[in-house]
């Protein structure tokens, strides 16, 4: 499968490397990190991919030549 399509996986929990997994080997996205909100920003990086404030991740991931994100939120 291609993986043409990036994308960003908002979480840096259990869930978020669920998704990850799941990302990197059933679908067309290639994952290039992870966000959370400033206030929980624990960890500079995830499964070897960063973790960025969620108010700046296009900025920060754009400078790394990642040209597309997508939000990706879940409800409990």
């Amino acid at each position: 499968m291609v993986k043409n399509r990036k994308l960003v996986i908002v979480g840096d929990s259990a869930f978020a490397e669920v998704a990850f997994e799941y990302f990197m080997h059933d679908s067309e996205y290639q994952v290039v990190g992870f966000s959370v909100e400033k206030d929980f920003l624990k960890k500079d990086n995830l499964l070897g991919l960063p973790v960025v404030p969620f108010d700046s991740v296009e900025k920060i991931l754009t400078q790394r030549n990642t040209t597309y994100t997508s939000r990706w939120f879940t409800r409990s």
